[in-house]
């Protein structure tokens, strides 16, 4: 994958299981915002495997907004804090789409959420490739989000591409097919040139003096 983010995010690392469950992690990265107080605002890459008979594309699971309005309800639905106080109710803001290279359709969903009565915007992006669903979600306090970081955080998603190895072999075998093809049409071509060029010259009748 690709992706491009402020000078200020730097990778760390990511355990392989969760401590607590040792479930393994769908983290695949993460990175977080290095200034001094602002560690809590990270951008974050999980990759999911898509059971077999699962959805091909997030066009499967519904439209942009359909899908951010799922995020919002769950995201919603969830609780944080000690004895489940502080619960994160969220708020749609908007949501849209985008088709990457490979035709990979890729879903966005902005919304807000509150963590202990500290509002914060989520940027969630959705695409599936290779059988696996990958998620992007950057999250920022609210007032910075809206005052400064919001352009930054927005392209950083924006940036976001999966390289299909599916669609790399699909594109490299139309290519090798629409090259034969104009080696075809080129050979038939110079063959047709060279036909008319071997052809005997047809003679006129010739002409009788008086």
């Amino acid at each position: 994958y690709r992706l491009s983010v402020p000078d200020m995010y730097q990778e760390v690392n990511v355990p392989l299981k969760d401590p607590a469950s040792g479930v393994v992690s769908p983290t695949v990265m993460l990175l977080k915002d290095v200034r001094t107080g602002q560690a809590g605002n990270t951008i974050s890459l999980s990759k999911q495997i898509i059971p077999e008979g699962g959805i091909a594309s997030v066009a499967d699971i519904g439209s942009a907004e359909e899908t951010g309005a799922r995020l919002v309800a769950a995201e919603s639905a969830r609780k944080k804090g000690v004895g489940g106080i502080g619960g994160a109710g969220a708020s749609f803001r908007s949501a849209s789409q985008r088709t990457g290279p490979g035709k990979l359709l890729y879903y966005t969903a902005e919304y807000t959420k509150s963590v202990l009565s500290v509002s914060r915007v989520v940027l969630t992006t959705l695409v599936v490739a290779d059988g696996v669903l990958f998620t992007l979600t950057a999250e920022e306090d609210q007032g910075r989000f809206d005052g400064e970081m919001g352009g930054a955080l927005r392209d950083a998603v924006a940036s976001f591409v999966v390289i299909s190895q599916t669609a790399a072999v699909e594109a490299a075998a139309a290519e090798a097919a629409a090259a034969r093809t104009a080696a075809k049409q080129s050979s038939a071509g110079a063959g047709g040139i060279a036909a008319a060029a071997d052809a005997p010259a047809v003679k006129g009748p010739k002409k009788r003096r008086q």
